[in-house]
């Protein structure tokens, strides 16, 4: 896995909810 901290890890998120939408991310927590 990448050395990403607590702060990386929360913007990639923030990031994610953007461009998949709220609905999709079940989907990829279970990837």
């Amino acid at each position: 896995m990448f050395d990403v901290g607590l702060q990386e890890m929360l913007l990639i998120g923030v990031i994610a909810l953007l461009v998949f939408g709220p609905s999709k991310l079940p989907e990829l927590g279970r990837m």
